[in-house]
């Protein structure tokens, strides 16, 4: 199942606008490049309310993470990258302006799906965020 979650509120994946590419290298190097944007309609019925946490937001949370290099375990097949707290690349959140993702643990499994959880800086207050994606452009 694909999920988006920021704290304890789940967005749903834009699975049209979220994407994944992968590549190998000869020493068995796998870079990424990562969108995962909210669904639309999940994100309208969060920001009705005024006193919804998100109402301020115009459109739904993406989550970027592009160029982070890792390596395989054995079988070329299973990998977990960190995100560092000081990592370099281009990595974030864009929710009406880019924040930070402080640290961040991905799992991919090679043609099935790739997880994340983590933490990030919104609005200067530390959230925990997570997602898993099943679709592959």
């Amino acid at each position: 199942m694909n999920s988006f979650v920021i704290g304890t509120t789940e967005f749903g994946i834009d699975v049209e606008k979220s994407s994944l590419q992968t590549r190998h290298d000869q020493h068995h190097v796998l870079m990424f490049s990562l969108t995962i944007v909210g669904d639309p309609s999940v994100f309208e019925e969060l920001s009705r309310s005024d006193i919804s946490p998100w109402n301020w937001a115009l459109y739904p949370p993406q989550i970027y993470i592009h160029g982070l290099f890792c390596q395989s375990d054995l079988d070329h097949e299973n990998w977990v990258c960190r995100l560092p707290e000081s990592q370099s690349g281009d990595t974030g959140l864009y929710m009406m302006e880019h924040s930070e993702i402080k640290s961040a643990t991905l799992s991919f499994k090679a043609g099935k799906y790739v997880s994340c959880e983590g933490m990030l800086s919104l609005w200067g207050d530390d959230k925990s965020f997570s997602f898993s994606f099943e679709k592959f452009n």
